[in-house]
């Protein structure tokens, strides 16, 4: 049974969590977290906002909302602001195939939660989707897969190939909007940058170039486990974007 001080405790950490969305090992309301009592308080907090909360502890703890496929949160009129034009799911999609590339890249041990690797360059991560987006448009059950899963691989993957590799003409600097692989790339890893999923060095005058090296960071780590430690259907939606190999029908 909790006590008076314990959901003080909860209710201080939950409203900074929603203030700044984690409590790092420098956060004095951190350490009281290890406590079930606070923690089983938070949760009933957490839950009513929609949201979960997510440790790593000792030397972490973050806010997240319950659905992860929301795309961290960001409603699809923000999506459309993001990758501009006009709306279209099609965008939408390919967002949530390149993020799933990611994930499936850098947590690729037999449950999908245990980090498989540090780090990957923009170079390398670009050709890696590349080579997979066009993988998965050879497989000839791409679209029966994408329907039975309610995720629309095959429309993502041809979204990314209709688009050129990188448009010259664009001038960054006065705002042009540019539409190609390299622009729509950027602004995906921008979405993990803002949630701090990810961490990026060797930035060009603050943008990305081809030796910038991505990192993960504990965050993303401590999501994956949150959010795919149980999830079988997840974890053979990554297996199948890694190795092509078919999800077995489950429910959605």
């Amino acid at each position: 049974m909790y006590t008076q001080d314990d959901i003080k405790a909860a209710v201080q950490a939950f409203y900074r969590l929603l203030d700044i969305g984690e409590l790092t090992a420098k956060d004095p309301l951190l350490p009281a977290l290890r406590c079930p009592e606070i923690q089983e308080v938070l949760s009933i907090l957490a839950d009513e906002a929609a949201m979960t909360v997510l440790y790593n502890l000792p030397t972490a703890a973050y806010l997240l909302p319950r659905e992860p496929f929301s795309i961290f949160s960001y409603r699809n009129e923000e999506l459309v602001k993001i990758f501009g034009g006009t709306p279209n799911n099609d965008k939408l999609y390919t967002c949530y195939v390149i993020i799933m590339i990611f994930l499936a890249e850098f947590y690729s041990s037999n449950n999908y939660t245990a980090q498989s690797r540090d780090f990957i360059s923009f170079r390398d991560f670009f050709s890696l989707v590349n080579d997979t987006m066009d993988a998965m448009l050879a497989r000839p059950e791409i679209d029966e897969v994408s329907q039975s899963v309610n995720i629309r691989f095959s429309d993502g993957a041809k979204y990314w190939t209709s688009l050129n590799s990188f448009d010259p003409r664009a001038n960054r600097q006065v705002g042009g909007q540019r539409s190609d692989q390299v622009s729509y790339m950027e602004k995906v890893l921008g979405i993990l940058q803002n949630h701090k999923f990810i961490t990026v060095d060797n930035l060009q005058r603050k943008e990305l170039s081809d030796n910038s090296i991505i990192y993960v960071t504990p965050k993303l780590t401590a999501f994956m486990i949150g959010y795919y430690g149980n999830e079988e259907r997840k974890k053979q939606l990554l297996k199948y974007i890694r190795e092509g190999v078919m999800p077995d029908a489950m429910p959605q």
